[in-house]
């Protein structure tokens, strides 16, 4: 690692390789992968935020080339940065000007690594998992005020379920396939920490700006439920009410 260069910079963000810049549009982000999706320069690094944030404005303002699977992209970056509003505009602008009424997309013909792109940067507003954390809720909108999803598998095989209501977490579960240490970022007030198969666990908490870091250890086959005090029985994941508008449809020639 030692003999690697620093990744090239200019005034604009960083570039494509030694002495090249970004000058024309590119539907990709190839030249930001160190950002996303390798995680090796995150904004959990004060002073990559800047740089960041300056890179991918850049990127976005050379239009022409721009296609759907620039929009999944932005989103993704947006996503891990925090900001779920930005995200969910790009992904609102995919939808609005490059998905099909069938849900598919083409550009010259079929590109099916979009529309799965875009689901996976849909999940990443839900859930996160990189930089030995699990991130929950780490970039809702404003918008959903009520969401929550069930058992979305992330790195060290753990199965995550959790439920967002009036804009507060109520409550996280973590199913662990294989057992090991667990680390969860949060915005909730965890107070209790509860196994399905213990008595007694022990988990440790550090705040570090307005989020909750909880670890704890897990055994194979094992549910760990974290709350603010609720009853375990009352985790259960239902599902949200779409809040859509009136006579909305999806894959229709025409309206109802």
């Amino acid at each position: 690692m030692k003999n690697l260069v620093p990744y090239p910079v200019n005034e604009t963000g960083l570039m494509i390789g030694k002495d090249v810049s970004l000058t024309s549009s590119h539907r990709h982000y190839s030249h930001l992968m160190m950002i996303y999706p390798y995680h090796l320069m995150t904004p959990v690094n004060v002073s990559n935020q800047a740089l960041i944030e300056k890179s991918l404005n850049h990127w976005l303002s050379l239009k022409g080339a721009l296609q759907g699977y620039t929009f999944t992209g932005a989103a993704s970056i947006n996503a891990m940065m925090g900001k779920g509003d930005r995200a969910y505009d790009l992904l609102n602008q995919l939808f609005d000007h490059y998905i099909q009424p069938n849900t598919l997309y083409q550009e010259s013909g079929p590109v099916i690594e979009t529309p799965l792109s875009a689901a996976t940067s849909i999940q990443e507003l839900l859930i996160q998992s990189w930089g030995n954390k699990i991130r929950i809720f780490p970039a809702i909108p404003e918008i959903w005020s009520n969401v929550s999803f069930d058992q979305l598998r992330t790195e060290g095989g753990f199965l995550i379920s959790a439920s967002r209501v009036n804009g507060k977490t109520q409550f996280i579960k973590v199913y662990s396939t294989k057992g090991d240490t667990c680390r969860v970022e949060t915005d909730m007030k965890v107070s209790l920490v509860n196994s399905d198969k213990r008595k007694e666990l022990a988990f440790s908490v550090v705040q570090n700006d307005g989020k909750m870091n909880i670890s704890f250890s897990t055994l194979p086959g094992e549910t760990i439920f974290l709350s603010e005090g609720n009853d375990q029985h009352q985790f259960k994941v239902l599902p949200v009410r779409a809040n859509i508008k009136e006579n909305w449809s999806w894959g229709l020639k025409t309206k109802p």
